[in-house]
């Protein structure tokens, strides 16, 4: 059973001779009040654990600029040996703690507006001059007719935050001057074939006015955008399995109709799980060089024609002034030419042998 706590007054009673002849006692119990009182101990002991031990800096500051309190994280996080030496030292928080000083005054603003401030980022001193990022907030505390005792503030230091954030920003903003500026096309889609963004390059080349056009005039790759269909789906494939494609050729529709080539270049993006997101790469517009190719082409078959006709001609005079030895080169150089093939060999190297065993190239070659 939990034992009781009284509060006991005793008066002494006299009698004629002045003696004490009985005691008047009053008991009071102040249970409840003995408990409030524990209770705002141990509230205070918590407190003051926390205030020592927290990892954060918790600051008690005057509306012009003193510390009153500062803990040993906070002193530590502003360079400080202690606590004393801080609140000795900061004068004038405006000028000596905030880098820019109009942040100050914007703080001030704000809580003695609204009582309290939440997430207040600014810039600040520490005792060396170095600068570091502190993350606020604070509360107004007022006695009972509404004047203020302090500002009662947490911060934290967020520099390396703020540096990733910079760091972030800058990269995006390089990303976005590379993908706005790249002479190639630069694209994402999702696997059933819809821009999800694209760059001008890639607008531009495929006709379009404008990334947007092209997004909406495109929602599905294989029919509107390549010339055979075939060809997205084995795109899928290799990109699925590989993870990456390089150098993959097809033929591409613009807007007007007209048929380009191109070469593409992806990767697949993959959440935690394995599942693909989208594909992102890059479009190289190939078409000049696949038309210097098949121009190329088309000259090298002309001059072989060219070659086997001067061939023909050839052993066509040999066979009139030796008719003795009639249709036997023409049968060394195809039997020559059976051979290679069934060797496997290239299409140009067959050409080669079948030249070289004509007898009218070995004596060229024998008397030349």
């Amino acid at each position: 059973r939990a034992g009781r706590f009284y509060e006991i007054y005793c008066y002494p009673v006299f009698n004629e001779e002045g003696k004490v002849s009985r005691l008047v006692i009053f008991a009071r119990d102040i249970t409840d009040r003995k408990e409030a009182e524990d209770m705002v101990r141990e509230s205070e002991e918590k407190y003051c654990n926390l205030f020592e031990n927290s990892v954060m800096g918790i600051f008690r500051t005057t509306p012009d600029g003193h510390y009153l309190s500062a803990n040993p994280a906070g002193a530590k996080m502003y360079g400080y040996k202690s606590q004393e030496e801080m609140i000795q030292s900061v004068t004038d928080m405006a000028h000596q703690i905030y880098v820019h000083p109009e942040d100050r005054k914007r703080f001030k603003e704000l809580i003695e507006s609204s009582g309290f401030v939440e997430g207040f980022e600014a810039e600040h001193y520490t005792k060396d001059g170095s600068k570091i990022w502190a993350f606020m907030n604070a509360r107004i505390v007022r006695d009972m007719s509404g004047t203020i005792f302090y500002y009662e503030t947490t911060s934290q230091n967020i520099t390396n935050r703020k540096r990733a954030e910079v760091a972030l920003k800058e990269s995006e903003q390089k990303y976005r001057s590379i993908f706005k500026n790249s002479v190639e096309g630069i694209f994402q889609t999702t696997p059933e074939g819809k821009f999800l963004s694209v760059n001008p390059a890639l607008a531009r080349m495929i006709g379009y006015d404008s990334p947007e056009e092209l997004i909406k005039g495109i929602t599905d790759l294989a029919k509107k955008g390549y010339v055979n269909p075939e060809d997205r789906v084995m795109y899928k494939k290799i990109i699925e399995k590989q993870g990456i494609i390089q150098g993959f050729e097809i033929q591409h529709y613009r807007k007007d109709g007209s048929i380009f080539w191109v070469s593409i270049n992806s990767r697949a993006v993959k959440d935690a799980t394995g599942k693909v997101l989208y594909y992102e790469g890059a479009v190289e517009d190939i078409t000049s060089r696949k038309q210097a190719e098949e121009e190329l082409k088309q000259t090298l078959e002309k001059l072989r024609k060219t070659l086997a006709g001067t061939i023909q001609a050839m052993s066509l005079t040999v066979e009139t002034r030796d008719p003795y030895t009639s249709g036997h080169q023409k049968r060394v150089s195809n039997l020559a030419r059976v051979i290679a093939q069934e060797m496997a060999l290239p299409k140009d190297e067959v050409d080669n042998v079948r030249i070289r065993h004509h007898p009218r190239h070995r004596e060229d070659v024998s008397t030349g």
